[in-house]
């Protein structure tokens, strides 16, 4: 065999070889791309998922804090007593305990999406937020100055102060 010339049969090999990798390119590439497609439609499932999770526990949690609220002011501001109906059973008005294990049941919810919030996203900070709105207008406290308040002290107070000398400053 002269110097400078391949066989002939490497020469097919390499041929083959190229004709193969050639032809197997294109759907190497696109299983490669309904592979991504497929994890990135899987992962965007799985966060539709979890976010609608989410949304049904803040729902709930917020029904559970309006509730409680309801319950409160009703118990607040008892119906008049009327005579009963003869063969009906009056309806009991809602006990201390029924109203302050609701509102410890959606404190107890608001405190467990508080510790699973992300706090790198704009959509948890803003549930976050929500949620401590919801959980302040719910508590006994934040409802307490209004009912302490009556008509004669808001009377009162304008007659206290003008009672009281005035301080030069």
């Amino acid at each position: 065999m002269p110097e400078g010339t391949v066989n002939s049969m490497t020469t097919d090999a390499v041929a083959t070889l190229n004709t193969l990798l050639t032809a197997q390119a294109p759907s190497g590439s696109f299983a490669m791309l309904d592979l991504a497609l497929t994890q990135t439609l899987a992962t965007a499932m799985q966060d539709m998922v979890h976010r609608q999770q989410q949304a049904a526990t803040i729902a709930s949690a917020a029904v559970t804090a309006a509730c409680a609220r309801v319950a409160a002011v009703a118990s607040a501001y008892p119906l008049p007593h009327l005579p009963p109906i003869p063969g009906i059973e009056p309806i009991p008005q809602p006990s201390a305990t029924i109203v302050g294990g609701a509102l410890a049941a959606a404190e107890a919810a608001i405190a467990i999406l508080k510790a699973q919030a992300v706090t790198d996203s704009p959509a948890a900070a803003e549930a976050v937020s929500a949620l401590a709105t919801i959980a302040r207008d719910a508590s006994p406290a934040a409802k307490a100055p209004a009912k302490s308040r009556t008509k004669s002290a808001a009377k009162s107070a304008p007659a206290k102060a003008a009672k009281q000398p005035a301080k030069d400053a």
